[in-house]
């Protein structure tokens, strides 16, 4: 599966930018895997936390802080992280969120 210049191999775990691996902790190579799995599709906040064993808090802040981070990591693969009230996260081409953006405002 790819997305912008990421190259995610779903059956080796292989998580590739611009041909080279991505180095990625533990948590987000396990959110990155599981998003990568449905992208395009919100994956619920809780399904998240529980593949990537984030521990759960009253206001998702440590799953919240891991995405913000892997977002920044992502940042120049030409992909993102889009989050949605009530639905999750999804990994989608970054130009596909500019056009989501357009076409809501």
């Amino acid at each position: 599966m790819t997305v912008g210049q990421l190259s995610v191999d779903l059956c080796t775990g292989a998580i590739l930018l611009c041909g080279r691996c991505l180095a990625l902790t533990p948590h987000h190579r396990k959110l990155l895997l599981r998003l990568a799995r449905d992208h395009g599709r919100f994956v619920p906040r809780a399904e998240l936390r529980d593949c990537a064993g984030i521990q759960a808090d009253r206001e998702d802040k440590n799953l919240r802080n891991q995405v913000w981070r892997l977002r920044k990591r992502l940042a120049q693969a030409g992909c993102r992280l889009e989050g949605a009230a009530r639905q999750g996260y999804r990994l989608i081409p970054a130009s596909a969120s500019a056009a989501s953006a357009a076409t809501s405002a």
